[in-house]
């Protein structure tokens, strides 16, 4: 790249600078290997900007903070949020999302992105959590269901638990793992000696790892006429309050504790919000954040989530010093942004763009 575009030389044959990106893509999937992000040139971070400055610049210059024109190698600039980000971030954001928002909320989104980056969370490719915030944050938000409370079981089935003696027939009922151990029928203080070593130490039968979640949700129904009772100021943006609540209480399992909250929240929200039963968590990353230790460590969790009827996939991030609560709020996260995001007819997802000046930055959402 750098010899035909800034050394003049010719390398490639005619339009095959165009198609790196396309092609490093290609090679990638060929090789069941993601491409990495911040590879140079093809890479969707390779001309990424999340400074308020550096995305005003090259709103007004694309060249300014670019050295090479991205669709000269067939990628795209784009602008991602953080706490980094200025205003013009943000409402950069709400445009590529569809929606149109003050410069009012705007700043109440990017407070609340720089209170969430404080805490752990990396929105900067969690396009869905940031395009949730803009929805709660709008006038007239309505709120889809709230999750009252929810209960998580990590155990171990009766086929499976520690044994101990009082829970155990004739010592010849047990498999022993030393045969030369093993007493005979008629031995019975080694049977004894065996069921007291078993008392002490417990008899594991084979454990089988059981994960169980109750979830109690509240489903909100609002009247169509609710809209006009909404506040039109941006600024003074405030949540429609529902005109009929359902409560709803399911106990699913799962393969580990997130795939059990997942299968339990929609258990509890597939009826209401049929378009869910499309929906697929299909990608799940833990990141620990603190050096304290790994067990008191912040941990944060990135979930990728797909349409299997559209293709459509979006991604959430959580955080939290509990595990499992970092998993649950971009769980829910994602639900509720698949609900927004997806009808009968498939889910729109990353049709909504800008129309942007070659080489100037787009806000996408994954």
């Amino acid at each position: 790249e750098n010899s035909e575009l800034k050394m003049g030389v010719t390398a490639l044959p005619p339009g095959g600078v165009a198609k790196l990106t396309a092609t490093a893509a290609a090679v990638a999937k060929a090789c069941k290997q993601p491409l990495e992000a911040r590879q140079p040139y093809v890479g969707s971070s390779a001309f990424a900007h999340k400074g308020g400055l550096h995305v005003a610049a090259l709103a007004k210059m694309p060249s300014s903070y670019n050295h090479v024109v991205p669709g000269t190698v067939g990628n795209a600039a784009r602008s991602v949020v953080s706490e980094l980000s200025g205003r013009g971030n943000v409402l950069s954001a709400a445009v590529a999302a569809g929606r149109e928002v003050s410069k009012d909320t705007a700043g109440i989104v990017l407070a609340q992105i720089k209170e969430l980056e404080s805490k752990g969370f990396v929105l900067e490719d969690a396009g869905a959590s940031v395009d949730i915030l803009f929805q709660r944050a709008a006038a007239g938000y309505r709120a889809p269901f709230n999750v009252l409370e929810f209960n998580v079981s990590a155990s171990n089935n009766a086929f499976g638990g520690v044994v101990t003696a009082e829970g155990m027939e004739d010592a010849k009922d047990l498999d022993f793992v030393d045969d030369d151990f093993a007493p005979d029928d008629e031995d019975e203080d080694a049977a004894w000696r065996a069921t007291s070593l078993r008392r002490e130490s417990g008899y594991k039968r084979g454990t089988v790892s059981v994960n169980q979640v109750v979830v109690k949700v509240e489903l909100l129904e609002y009247d169509d006429d609710d809209d006009a009772t909404a506040d039109s100021k941006p600024s003074a943006a405030k949540a429609i309050r529902s005109s009929r609540r359902r409560t709803k209480l399911c106990v699913a399992e799962g393969n580990g504790p997130v795939n059990a909250l997942a299968n339990a929240l929609q258990l509890a929200l597939n009826e209401r919000f049929p378009q869910l039963k499309r929906i697929h968590l299909v990608d799940y990353q833990v990141d620990l954040l603190s050096s304290e230790g790994t067990s008191a460590a912040v941990t944060r969790v990135t979930m990728d989530f797909v349409d299997r009827g559209g293709g459509g996939t979006w991604r959430t991030v959580g955080a939290h010093a509990s595990i499992i609560e970092a998993s649950f709020r971009a769980l829910v996260d994602g639900m509720e942004y698949g609900i927004a995001q997806c009808g009968a007819d498939g889910c729109v997802v990353g049709e909504v763009g800008v129309e942007a000046r070659e080489g100037a930055p787009e806000t996408t959402a994954r």
